[in-house]
């Protein structure tokens, strides 16, 4: 009588196919030892044949040992150099990360911006705090180019909290920081800089 593939369980891996998934199980059936590790590296050999790889010939030789305990169920019995698999390690589920639970002041900013607010307020030098903040301020401006000044010293006070005790407003007047001033919403120079700018195109 003859055996069709609809009436066949499916491969295991359905890669290799139902020829290499019986070869497999006539290997099962073996019961001298030796002879079933001759026959497994014959399939070794005609599965490297079959489905050639870049790889390393050890390191492809694991992987298709690796594929063949799995067609197998995990029941074969061979001598081999390599570790055999167990079901229960690959089937194991990796321990769920663990993601930052920080409350970030501002987090349109992100962690890196408030952790160099915390190092720059744990300074005790008030001339390298200030240089220091100068650079905080301007990276932090390049990052919402839609704030200005005022509206960046009060996201670092909310930031640092109590332990900054360097007075920002010194920060106003600097003239590295000029630029900050020029700008307001959407970027643009000027609240009516839109606006403006119709009206001198269509006089």
């Amino acid at each position: 009588m003859f055996t069709y593939n609809t009436t066949c369980p499916p491969p295991t891996l359905k890669f290799y196919g139902k020829n290499i998934q019986n070869l497999v199980e006539y290997i099962l059936t073996i019961k001298d030892k030796a002879q079933r590790t001759a026959h497994t590296h014959t399939l070794l050999a005609l599965m490297q044949s079959i489905h050639p790889s870049s790889n390393s010939k050890a390191e492809n030789t694991r992987k298709l040992l690796s594929d063949i305990f799995i067609m197998s169920n995990y029941q074969l019995n061979i001598d081999t150099p390599y570790p055999m698999l167990n079901k229960a390690t690959l089937t194991k589920q990796p321990n769920p990360m663990l993601y930052p639970k920080n409350i970030l002041a501002s987090k349109y900013y992100g962690s890196n911006i408030s952790n160099l607010i915390q190092q720059i307020a744990s300074i005790k030098d008030t001339a390298i705090q200030e240089e220091l903040l100068v650079d905080i301020v301007k990276l932090m401006w390049s990052l919402r180019k839609n704030s200005n000044i005022d509206l960046i010293l009060d996201h670092i006070k909310q930031i640092a909290g109590k332990n900054l005790t360097f007075d920002l407003t010194i920060l106003k007047n600097k003239p590295q920081l000029v630029n900050t001033k020029k700008y307001n919403f959407n970027g643009k120079k000027g609240f009516n800089y839109r606006h403006t700018k119709a009206r001198k195109k269509y006089n």
